[in-house]
């Protein structure tokens, strides 16, 4: 019986409030998108549908635990075009190393490149000849280690 009025109870609780996050000036808008692109092809290509069993420093960007995975040294360069003949390019290059038996250090660079985008004012829609070309530049810096046989735990900074 108590169960049942709990239940009743937490279901009137939950009908009867409504919960809005942020600003309501900003709602529906993300930032720093470019820090969810995964340059690396295998996980890209699988649409991070690996994430329980990516290693290395490709783990870095869907699955930190994974970095203690790797058995000594690992170096990776990618190099993506994006949305072709937009100019638009994805470029990494990441580090990792073991240290000790069960833990790993990983390092990665990645910048995403838009090509070359013609200035427009409002006097001039069609454009003014000129060109700007904007990047962003990402470095991930992140720590992983195994504690059981099967159990990764990982810590990943990005900026």
């Amino acid at each position: 019986m108590k169960i049942r009025i709990y239940s009743i109870l937490l279901v009137l609780i939950g009908i009867s409030y409504n919960i809005n996050a942020g600003n309501p000036d900003r709602q529906g808008q993300a930032g720093a998108s470019e820090l969810l692109m995964n340059p690396w092809a295998r996980s890209a290509g699988l649409h991070s549908m690996s994430t329980s069993s990516v290693m290395g420093v490709e783990a870095m960007r869907i699955n930190i635990a994974g970095l203690s995975r790797i058995n000594k040294l690992e170096f990776s360069i990618s190099n993506n075009r994006l949305f072709s003949g937009t100019g638009m390019n994805l470029n990494s290059l990441g580090f990792a190393t073991k240290l000790g038996t069960s833990g790993a250090f990983g390092v990665e660079f990645a910048s995403l490149d838009f090509g070359q985008i013609p200035i427009t004012t409002t006097n001039q829609p069609a454009g003014t000849g000129g060109n700007f070309s904007p990047s962003f530049f990402q470095l991930g810096i992140g720590y992983s280690y195994t504690y059981a046989n099967r159990i990764s735990v990982g810590m990943l900074f990005r900026a």
